[in-house]
């Protein structure tokens, strides 16, 4: 299970890393400047640049801090359902990766794209941080998870349950299904009270 978390806990300790310096200022992601310069030379034209910093900063956490939530709800889907590649006969693990890969790279695009949205809706003419930082709210709350890519009880179902195994499943099955009915006629015949 290690190995599921390890992935996402190095993107994690990415994203950490990434807000701790923005918040203590010493490298900006996504600076306005570079992300929408033309509204941002306008912005300049109404506010300090201070304050754009500031406004800088909140819309970048508050969007990374949302797009991690997000995120986090995507990979608890996607793990709620990687199990069943096994049936499939591909490795768990492996297509978990592919897809968390892929996914995290949607997520600092998105992260960017929602800043660069948000940044073009303001009307730095009329607003001021405050009122910015009343429009937007933070996540209501924080992502756990657990991380399983084994569905069935033991050891034995997982193994039966690989595709190489299916003979040996259908085999066992076979040996079961004469127990199976000895004990459904045993539990009606003592329901019966035919036997004591």
């Amino acid at each position: 299970l290690w190995r599921y978390s390890n992935i996402v806990e190095a993107q994690r300790q990415i994203i950490f890393s990434r807000r701790m310096d923005i918040l203590k200022g010493n490298e900006d992601y996504y600076s306005f400047s570079r992300l929408a310069p033309k509204e941002y030379k306008a912005a300049l034209k109404h506010l300090d640049g201070e304050v754009l910093i500031k406004i800088q900063r909140y819309l970048s956490l508050y969007h990374i801090d949302r797009c991690w939530a997000d995120y986090l709800a995507e990979l608890n889907y996607i793990r709620e359902g990687i199990h069943l590649v096994n049936i499939g006969g591909r490795n768990p693990l492996e297509e978990y990766v592919k897809i968390v890969n892929e996914a995290y790279k949607e997520l600092n695009s998105r992260i960017e794209n929602e800043i660069t949205k948000t940044y073009k809706e303001i009307d730095f003419s009329r607003e001021n941080l405050d009122y910015i930082k009343a429009r937007i709210k933070g996540p209501a709350s924080t992502w756990t998870y657990q991380i399983t890519d084994n569905p069935f009880s033991d050891d034995l179902g997982l193994l039966l349950a690989n595709e190489r195994n299916i003979p040996y499943a259908l085999l066992g099955g076979l040996l079961m299904f004469p127990l199976v009915i000895s004990g459904l006629i045993y539990t009606k015949l003592k329901k019966n009270k035919h036997i004591k």
